[in-house]
Formats: structure tokens, sequence, C-alpha cells
């Protein structure tokens, strides 16, 4: 129902009175105007007069509410705008971090598959076909009752002059019973700081027979942001479970092909107590074709060491070795401290290669990693080898150190084998790890 002009002047006085949009002093002054306009003393209100002024500030009146309602929209409309900027870019980002793991997880998957991963066995079973012509050792056996007789095996082959000669250790301990000697350190316990693996390389992939020509354990302590590399001479005669007493590299044949890496290890482990986390093996055929795909190494060698591999110097300096002379390096017995020295130069290729990766930077490391992995067996599980590839530039920067086992005076050598004392050797090698 229509509104009387008495009604809408009455509603049009009070939204005067009311109206937001105007101070206190133009609120007055039209409340004035209008009491004088209509509202005349004496004189009824003129109606018309009224409803003409009406008619005039409708528009201004209609004019000011859209500005208003066009104001409030507009800022309405630039929050939503903001806000759909806001999670474009959130969106954008969060699929950039996928793709980037995306690639990172296809690189690592890559880089994994190329290696052959050797799952541990619950029970290693020693393998008759492989241990038929070996036979155990007795170690009281070997041990003369003359101290004087502890000498090398073939001292023709020390060089006098070589720092690392051996010939003059002193033999372990006499007063020692030779079961004392020979028995099995104790355990080390793990250190949450440090990871140990055991590099393995062998003689004939795949043959039988192929018995474990290198053994270094390479420890990583990230407290001490040290590598130790730590050889363990092939000679040694040691307990493999489940066989008997026999020389250590042995203990890859009696294994075979598919568990001799992991009867090494703990073959390893239960002699010198050592917490071995995992194992790489290698063969040395492959270690030539690797040295060749890096470009060789640069190493210290003396004259005698030089004239093997094929080299002629005035003095011993530092030369570069290709893949095969670098092989033969690393095997070379014959000049100076027979296999004493040949484990020397066998760490000391190592960290040669270290070096080389080390001065490539992170390209170099993975166009290393990418040669190499195709020809390494392992029981490293993936998650581990994430772990050692994101702290590997770490690594990188990290000193070295290096020892032999069996250590000076801790071990006699009789008819080709070296009876030694576990656990001296054991706390030796703690304490330089730990």
């Amino acid at each position: 129902m229509g509104k009387t002009m008495e009604e809408k002047y009455t509603e049009h006085s009070h939204s005067h009175h009311s109206h937001s949009g105007h101070s206190h002093s133009e609120h007055s002054h039209s409340s004035a105007e209008h009491s004088s306009r209509y509202s005349r003393p004496g004189n009824p209100v003129d109606l018309a007069e009224f409803e003409e002024d009406l008619m005039k500030d409708a528009p201004e009146q209609a004019s000011s509410v859209k500005a208003a309602e066009a104001k409030s929209s507009h800022k309405n409309t630039k929050k939503k705008k903001k806000k759909r900027a806001a999670l474009i870019v959130l969106f954008a980002l969060l699929a950039l971090v996928m793709l980037a793991l995306v690639a990172v997880v296809g690189v690592f998957t890559y880089f994994y598959n190329r290696s052959s991963y050797h799952p541990d066995e619950k029970n290693v079973t020693i393998d008759p076909s492989e241990v038929a012509s070996m036979e155990t050792i007795d170690p009281k056996s070997l041990i003369p009752d003359d101290p004087s007789q502890y000498v090398p095996d073939d001292p023709g082959q020390y060089d006098p002059d070589d720092p690392a000669n051996p010939s003059n250790i002193p033999p372990t301990d006499q007063s020692k019973p030779v079961d004392d000697i020979i028995r099995p350190a104790d355990s080390i316990n793990r250190v949450g700081s440090v990871y140990n693996i055991l590099l393995i390389g062998v003689d004939r992939e795949g043959q039988k027979g192929t018995n474990s020509d290198t053994m270094i354990l390479v420890s990583i302590n990230s407290r001490k942001k040290m590598i130790y590399l730590t050889s363990i001479m092939r000679d040694s005669a040691a307990q493999i479970p489940g066989y008997g007493f026999i020389k250590i590299n042995s203990a890859f044949a009696v294994g075979g092909f598919n568990t001799g890496a992991q009867l090494l290890t703990d073959t390893i482990r239960y002699n010198f107590g050592f917490p071995i986390d995992n194992y790489a093996w290698i063969n040395f055929g492959a270690m030539k074709t690797i040295m060749d795909m890096i470009g060789g190494i640069d190493i210290y060698l003396t004259v005698k060491e030089a004239r093997y591999v094929g080299i002629s110097i005035p003095a011993p300096q530092v030369v570069h070795l290709t893949g095969a002379q670098a092989l033969m390096h690393a095997r070379d017995r014959s000049s100076g401290g027979s296999d004493y020295g040949r484990t020397q130069r066998q760490r000391n290729v190592i960290m040669a290669v270290i070096q080389k990766a080390r001065s490539g930077g992170l390209g170099n490391l993975v166009t290393l990693a990418n040669e190499i992995l195709p020809y390494v067996h392992h029981n490293v599980e993936a998650g581990k080898v994430a772990t050692l590839l994101l702290n590997l530039t770490n690594y990188m920067n990290y000193g070295i150190d290096q020892m032999r086992i069996p250590i000076d005076g801790s071990f006699y050598s009789s008819n080709g084998n070296l009876i030694m004392d576990f656990q001296r050797n054991s706390s030796a090698w703690r304490n330089m790890v730990y």
C-alpha cells in the first residue's frame, strides 16, 4: 500500500537527522533549513513544495548510495584478486617442489638401479665346491718356539730403506697363550655418528676360488669430520664362522659369488668385533675401466714404484697413471714392503680417487657415480644410499687418516700366514676411529 505524502515527509525528516554521511554541523544546518521551509510557525506544511524538493534530492541520494556500493564492491574485488593471486603462487610453488622431488627421486632411482643390490641372507651356508681344496690352519703349529724365527717369509722382498719396512717388527707378547692371542676381540658398540662400510676387491668376478685381494674398512665419523681407511692384510688368518681357521681372504671364496661378501663381512665382525654396517665389492677388471673413465689419477710414486708401472722418473714425485697403471700399482708387492707395502698402495689409490672427486665438484661426483655404480655389488639399502648422497659434499671436506691391520708388534708371520692378536688390533682401530 502506497505511503501518503505526510508519511514520506516524516521519513525524509528523520533520514536527514540521522544521515551518516554528514557531519554534526551539516546535520544542524539541514535540520534548521527543513524546519524553516516546511514547518513555518503558524503555517501548515507545504506538501507540494516538499514533494518538489524530494524529487530533486532523489537522484543525488541514489547516486551517493550507488557510489558507496561501488566502492565497497571494488574493495571486495581487490581482496578476492589478492587471495586468488596468493593461491596461484602457492600452487605454483607446490608444483615446483613436487616436480623437484619427482626429479630427485627419479635421478636417485636411476643411479641406485645401476648398481647390484644383494640383500643379506639370514643363514650363509658354506659352498662345498668352493672349499674342497682348502685346508684349515692350526695356529699353534705355525708358531715356533724360538722367537728368533719370527722373520718375514721372504726377506729379499723387503727394502731396507723403505720406512714401511716391517722386517724388524717385534713379535706379539710371548707370555700370552696362543688361544688368547687368536681369541675373537670383544664386540665394539655401534656409535650413531660413525658409519662403517667394507670395500672389497676380488680377483676374478663370478669364478670359483675367487679370493678377496683387497679389504679396506672405510669409517666415516661425522662428529669428528674424518674418514678412516683401514686395510686388512689378505694373509691374516682368522676364524671363518662355520668353516674353520684359515686365511681371511678365503672367506669370499668359501661363501661363493652370492654370499661371499656377506661371509667375509661376518668373519671380520666375528674376529675383530668391528660394527660393520654394509659392504660393497668390485672386481679388479672393473677397477681398470673405472680409472680410465675418470681420466686416471695423480699419485706420488717412488722410483721403484714408477718403474713397476712402466714409468721412468729421476726421483720420487707425483705422476699420472692410466687405469691399467693404477691397477698395477694397487697390486704391486715387489717395490718395497711386500704385502705390507701393497696395502699402503691400495689406500693411496683410494685417496687419489677421493682427491680427484674433491677437485671436480658436484658435477664430477655425479659423473663418477654414474660410471662406477654399474660395477658395484653391495647390500646398502636405498634409504641409506640416499642419506650418504645427501651428505656427499660434506664428506668431501673431511680429513683422512689410515692404518693397517695387523698393527706393528701384534702378530706372528709363519708359512705365509699372519697370526695376530685380535684384541690388540681391535683396540687400536677403535682408538683411531672413535
